[in-house]
């Protein structure tokens, strides 16, 4: 019987990508203020970034309604088939929770065909364990093989990225302003790093280049396994990028060996956070 894929928009997947590999998402929900948006259906990256840069405080994000999920997980265990949820990580969002309340509230048959899968990642972590799944589907695993292999690996996936504009860490009340009031004067910008399901700033640096230095100075020391994807991304700034790009190809001897996969553009859910002017990478440690 055939296994569906289901994920949500925090993946940053591409239209191209959910056709070819045969992915489901379903969008997480976006307030600025009393306006309700939904991620990449009502509203999509650039008009989001759009009207993030004129917001006074911070939009939140709301995971789906359960009734919605519900009816998702009975659609893709129609007929025998089988469903492997990959949520963002539990440590970012109640979306894990709810989805085991869901597939708990189902009766015995259909709940054992539901495969839930925490992440522990978001953006293109997620994405990266999403076509680490699709792989194992094409290859004839079922569902629940599909569930313990990605769990056994999970923990590899791995997120470098340097950012720029401490504005929404300060909205976000994740940064004081007089924090910020400094790294600005003296050009420090944190690295921060996806570990343990959690974002964990590693490293303050000054300036540009030397983040990108101890970005690939990190990667190097963690090593990146070559059979799986390699991507590079940015928050709403293809300036930016291509610096980090340039840099990246001729300072990372490594990524010569390696199939690096399209530029990935992180949306609205991760942006709210980080803010603009974000790049980083994402691959699986060795």
């Amino acid at each position: 019987m055939k296994v569906n894929i289901l994920t949500d928009s925090t993946a940053d997947l591409t239209k191209e990508q959910m056709s070819e590999h045969d992915i489901n998402v379903y969008p997480l929900n976006i307030y600025f203020g009393e306006e309700e948006y939904i991620d990449g259906v009502t509203i999509n990256h650039r008009e989001f970034f759009d009207k993030l840069s004129t917001c006074t405080e911070l939009p939140t994000t709301s995971q789906i309604p359960v009734g919605q999920l519900r009816d998702l997980f009975l659609k893709f265990t129609e007929n025998g088939e089988e469903v492997v949820v990959i949520t963002l990580s539990s440590k970012l969002s109640g979306s894990y929770n709810s989805a085991l309340l869901v597939r708990d509230s189902l009766d015995m048959d259909r709940k054992s065909r539901v495969h839930l899968i925490d992440s522990m990642s978001v953006t293109l972590g997620l994405c990266n364990i999403v076509l680490e799944a699709c792989k194992l589907r094409d290859k004839g695993l079922k569902g629940k093989d599909i569930e313990e292999e990605i769990n056994r690996i999970k923990s590899k996936s791995t997120l470098l990225a340097l950012i720029e504009d401490y504005k929404y860490l300060v909205m976000g009340g994740r940064l004081s302003k007089a924090t910020a009031f400094i790294g600005n004067t003296l050009n420090i910008m944190p690295v921060i790093e996806i570990t343990g399901g959690e974002v964990v700033p590693i490293k303050k640096v000054r300036g540009r280049k030397k983040g990108y230095q101890f970005i690939i100075e990190k990667a190097r020391a963690y090593g990146i396994d070559t059979s799986k994807a390699f991507f590079m991304g940015h928050i709403d700034d293809e300036e930016a990028f291509k610096h980090f790009e340039e840099y990246m190809l001729n300072n990372f001897d490594e990524l010569e060996n390696i199939d690096i996969s399209p530029v990935k553009n992180i949306g609205a859910v991760v942006g709210t956070h980080a803010g603009p002017h974000c790049v980083g990478i994402a691959f699986f440690k060795k």
